[in-house]
């Protein structure tokens, strides 16, 4: 599923023209008042957070011809609205109205979307992979969805027996970050943001500066 399944997303898109329709429903004032959001408006600042994600080039597998037009339409976005994308997808994660919903529902599946809203918003890090050994190529299969999974997005379950002493694991599985928040409860959704070491090591200048 996209972010543009509701009615709601669709009647916004139709209304951008320009980046600062993104930027007005990315605003942060909802976001600093600490109380849980407003569905309608959660539904609207994830639509604007998938668009950014497409404005730097990285679509969901479902975006239509119309929303690819209009992202790439809207150029480059700063740095200070990819942020703002990250900062209400995280905020719609932990407290909105919207995660409720949805849990009446096909949770799983929206969870699984935040998820991978996430990682497109994620800055391109460069990733070395392990070396692992043949008879160990098991290590990139999904436990959930039994796919490969792609280097740097591996994540690894560990499953031990409390209530007696082992110090090793019964089983160790492994599983695609969007395929393990479908599966976990609402209140667990794990939110793995990434950042540019080049962008940290530029503010912490800044501030010594100032």
């Amino acid at each position: 599923m996209g972010q543009f399944e509701n009615d709601t997303a669709l009647d916004f898109l139709a209304t951008i023209d320009d980046a600062s329709a993104l930027e007005t429903a990315l605003a942060s004032g909802p976001l600093e008042t600490g109380e849980a959001l407003d569905a309608d408006i959660s539904q609207i600042a994830l639509a604007a957070a998938d668009l950014v994600a497409g404005m730097l080039g990285r679509f969901g597998a479902d975006a239509t011809q119309d929303i690819r037009d209009r992202a790439a339409s809207l150029g480059e976005p700063p740095r200070d609205l990819v942020e703002a994308a990250r900062n209400w997808v995280s905020a719609v994660a932990s407290r909105s109205e919207l995660m409720d919903l949805w849990e009446e529902s096909d949770g799983a599946e929206f969870r699984r979307s935040l998820s991978l809203l996430i990682d497109r918003l994620n800055p391109d890090i460069a990733y070395t992979s392990p070396k692992v050994k043949k008879e160990q190529d098991f290590f990139n299969i999904c436990a959930f969805c039994n796919k490969e999974i792609r280097d740097g997005d591996t994540f690894e379950i560990q499953l031990k027996n409390r209530s007696v002493k082992e110090r090793l694991p019964k089983a160790v599985f492994f599983a695609h970050l969007a395929c393990l928040n479908g599966a976990l409860h609402p209140t667990y959704f794990i939110q793995d943001w990434k950042f540019d070491p080049d962008e940290i090591e530029e503010a912490a200048r800044k501030l010594l500066e100032d």
